[in-house]
C-alpha cells in the first residue's frame, strides 16, 4: 500500500540518502514525488500491509551515501497509471513506468493538497497510451478543488471507437 509521507528538510538534507523501513528492519521501497531543499517534500512509500486494528510503524533513516531503491516498486501492478505532475514534459512517463503521457498544451503546477497540483484551464490535457486495454473496469482517483473546477465533463475519460467518450 503507498503511504504518502512529508519530509521536513532540516532533518534530511537531500533525498538520495533516504531510507524507509519497518521495524523488523525490512527495507521499503519509495518514491520521490516532489523535493523541496528549503520546506516540505512529498515521498510515497510502499508499505506491505496495512490493518484499520492495528498501528504500523515505518522509520525513515538519512545517511550521506546514497541508497539503493526502486521507486517502481512503490506501484504495483494494479496500478495502470499514477501520475504526480510534480515533473511534466512534452512526453511524460508515469511513476509506474507502464505508460507514456502525450501532453497537450502548457499544464502549469501548483502546490495541492497531497503535492504538485496540475492547473488546467480545459485548453490541455495528458493523452496516455492504451491504459486500461483490455479492462472492462477501471477506477480512476483524482483529487479536485471544487471552488476552482467546476466542469466536471471530461475530466477523466476513455476515447473509444476512434473519439467516442465514455
Amino acid at each position: 500500500v503507498p503511504v504518502l509521507v512529508k519530509v521536513d528538510s532540516t532533518n534530511v538534507p537531500n533525498r538520495e540518502g533516504m531510507r524507509f523501513y519497518l521495524e523488523d528492519g525490512t527495507k521499503l521501497p519509495y518514491e520521490v514525488e516532489n523535493w523541496n531543499p528549503t520546506g516540505e517534500s512529498s515521498v510515497w512509500v510502499k508499505v506491505p500491509v496495512l490493518k484499520a486494528s492495528a498501528s504500523t510503524n515505518i522509520w525513515g533513516y538519512y545517511a550521506q551515501q546514497a541508497a539503493a531503491n526502486d521507486a517502481k516498486q512503490v506501484w504495483s501492478s494494479d496500478y495502470e497509471v499514477v501520475e504526480h505532475f510534480a515533473a511534466l514534459s512534452e512526453q511524460t512517463k508515469d511513476s509506474t513506468g507502464q505508460h507514456t503521457a502525450q501532453v497537450v498544451g502548457e499544464v502549469a503546477t501548483q502546490d495541492g493538497a497531497l503535492g504538485t497540483a496540475a492547473k488546467l484551464t480545459g485548453q490541455q490535457k495528458l493523452v496516455y497510451d492504451a491504459v486500461g486495454a483490455g479492462n472492462t473496469q477501471l477506477t480512476a482517483s483524482v483529487v479536485i478543488d471544487s471552488e476552482v473546477f467546476s466542469d466536471w465533463a471530461g475530466l477523466v475519460c476513455r476515447d473509444k471507437n476512434g473519439g467516442q467518450k465514455e
